[in-house]
């Protein structure tokens, strides 16, 4: 069994890398957050460009009076065909997917941290178990 100022070596440079762990592990939580927050803006920037866009269709006349768009497909259709073609909502769109894409990555790299905290935590106690029965 090692002597007692080994083992407090060792326990005090795994408090100061656990303690690196946990301040990645933050940032990169707080990272993912504030990424999406920005998607949550964007889905809701498109959900009102969308509402607008459904209004218009639903509530457009012909030169006689009667609805541009009858049924319900014919609205579907025209309401996706001017969303794909705005560019400003494509744009939009491919920012949102951008966005959501780091997102994963950033979910993978917090699992990452986190396993690697749990597991300098599992060190840790095991340390100041040797201590402790020192």
């Amino acid at each position: 069994m090692p002597d007692r100022s080994t083992i407090r070596e060792g326990l005090t440079s795994f408090i100061v890398e656990l303690e690196r762990l946990r301040k990645e592990l933050a940032q990169t939580t707080l990272k993912r957050l504030r990424t999406e927050l920005k998607r949550v803006t964007i889905d809701r920037l498109m959900a009102t460009v969308e509402a607008n866009q459904t209004i218009r269709i639903v509530t457009a006349k012909d030169e006689n009076g009667k609805l541009a768009f009858p049924n319900e497909t014919h609205r579907k259709a025209q309401i996706q065909k001017i969303l794909d073609d705005g560019q400003d909502y494509q744009k939009v769109l491919k920012l949102r997917d951008r966005l959501t894409k780091t997102i994963y990555r950033l979910r993978a790299e917090e699992d990452i941290a986190d396993s690697q905290v749990k597991k300098f935590e599992s060190l840790e106690r095991l340390y100041f178990s040797d201590l402790e029965n020192e």
